[in-house]
Parts: C-alpha cells; sequence; structure tokens
C-alpha cells in the first residue's frame, strides 16, 4: 500500500470486498481464487495491478461491478443489467402473486 497516495490508499481501504474482487477479476484473475481469498491479499493484489497499471482507483459508491460489491442490504447481486431485469421482472411477478393470494384470502374470509 505504500505505493499509494494517501487519498487512494484511503479509498482502497474503504472498497468493499467484492468491490476488490470483482475489479481483479476484470483484470484476469480466477473468480474462484478471488472468492476464498481473504481482504488482506485482495488488497495486496489489488495495490499491485494498481501499480503495474499506474490508473487511479475509482470507488464511487454508486459504481456497481459484475460480482455486485453495491449490494443491497438483503444480500442480493446487483452490477448486470440484464440479470437486474430478470430479477426485477420475477419479483414483480413474485410480488403480485402474492398480493393475488392476499385478497383471495381476505375474500374467503369475508364471504
Amino acid at each position: 500500500m505504500d505505493r499509494l497516495t494517501l487519498a487512494d490508499k484511503q479509498k482502497v481501504r474503504k472498497m468493499w470486498d467484492e468491490r476488490l474482487r470483482a475489479k481483479l477479476v476484470d483484470a484476469g484473475h480466477d473468480r474462484a481464487d478471488m472468492e476464498l481469498t481473504e481482504r488482506e491479499e485482495v488488497l495486496d493484489l489489488f495495490v499491485n495491478l494498481l501499480a503495474q497499471t499506474q490508473t487511479h482507483v475509482s470507488v464511487s459508491e454508486q459504481e456497481t461491478t459484475v460480482m455486485g460489491d453495491n449490494l443491497p442490504p438483503d444480500g442480493r447481486v446487483g452490477g448486470n443489467p440484464e440479470l437486474d431485469r430478470e430479477m426485477f421482472a420475477f419479483e414483480k411477478r413474485k410480488w403480485e402473486a402474492e398480493e393475488r393470494y392476499r385478497e383471495f384470502e381476505m375474500e374467503k374470509m369475508g364471504g
């Protein structure tokens, strides 16, 4: 980490594990290996990647990645627009079915 500026060090330390892993996978590391790698080693690998590519860290909290490090609190994965659309459609259908079931139950109980 001593190769980074203080601001970049702070940004990297604040990055979610999944975001770091996703950036490493995008750079060519094996996804399965990254999922099993501890945070400190992931940090080291990411810092080495930054040093090799001589790029600055972009850690906007609004940005998402394929591995979904900008996870919602319930743990769903984001970052893949097609998958996100499918997940949204599925959740919408599920909600609508639950709503119809609740209406059916209310009608059944009421009369």
